[in-house]
């Protein structure tokens, strides 16, 4: 059986073109339909339902604030709230004061009295201001202050100087019931020795002193005044610091 091909190839080609025309067209129409559906979906839902949750969402938030001012002391339940949250951090930084009662008498020589003590914890610096019946105890107290170390829980032998920066700043004379030496020391202390986290410290006291007065023994050239000054005077020493 003989079969004859009438149609020309040109002919052949245009249908197939157009069969792919067809078959293309029947695919990306629906994919263009769905595309479309997903572009306006998605417009709508930034556009329309995403703006009416926004909208919604600061009308509650408006009713609970009025709801919330209309409570009557809410910035005290608030503010005690605050520091009942931060009661365990402020424990664990404070420092224990107490320590210095203890550390004071045994430091502070005999015929040496303390009116005013100041401690600053943010500038790690105490000052101390009393009265004595010479300078040379107050001499000496200021050399215990500079020379003193101390042990601690975590140590056993002693540590670096518990003072540092010791300076007699100021004393003064007056003899009002008897001739009496005032005086200001100042020191800065190691932050450790208030530490609410170390335990069993104790101060490592020296029996010395190094003051110019003490060491060099000027008696016999320095003698006192037969009578005590009449007028209050203030002088500035140096001999106490560092």
């Amino acid at each position: 059986m003989i079969q004859l091909n009438l149609l020309p190839q040109v002919k052949i080609n245009f249908i197939k073109s157009q069969k792919l025309k067809r078959v293309a067209l029947m695919v990306c129409i629906p994919l263009m339909t769905i595309s479309i559906l997903l572009v306006v979906f998605l417009a709508y839902i930034v556009y329309g339902s995403q703006k009416s949750k926004l909208s919604s969402l600061d009308t509650k938030a408006a009713a609970s604030i009025d709801q919330l001012n209309g409570v009557k002391g809410l910035g005290k339940i608030l503010t005690v709230q605050n520091q009942l949250n931060n009661l365990d951090s402020l424990h664990a930084t404070k420092p224990i004061t107490s320590r210095i009662f203890t550390w004071l008498n045994q430091l502070t020589p005999n015929d040496v009295s303390i009116s005013k003590l100041t401690i600053d914890y943010p500038t790690k610096t105490i000052t101390i201001e009393g009265a004595s019946i010479t300078t040379n105890l107050i001499n000496q107290f200021a050399d215990t202050l500079k020379f003193t170390t101390y042990t601690d829980s975590k140590t056993n032998s002693a540590t670096p100087y518990a003072f540092s920066n010791v300076v007699l700043s100021n004393f003064s004379f007056n003899n009002s019931g008897g001739l009496i030496v005032d005086y200001t020391l100042t020191a800065t202390f190691d932050p450790i020795l208030f530490n609410v986290q170390t335990s069993n410290v104790k101060l490592v006291i020296p029996n010395q002193v190094t003051t110019r007065s003490q060491t060099e023994n000027p008696d016999v050239l320095f003698k006192p005044k037969v009578a005590p000054p009449t007028n209050q005077s203030a002088t500035n020493n140096g001999g106490g610091g560092n």
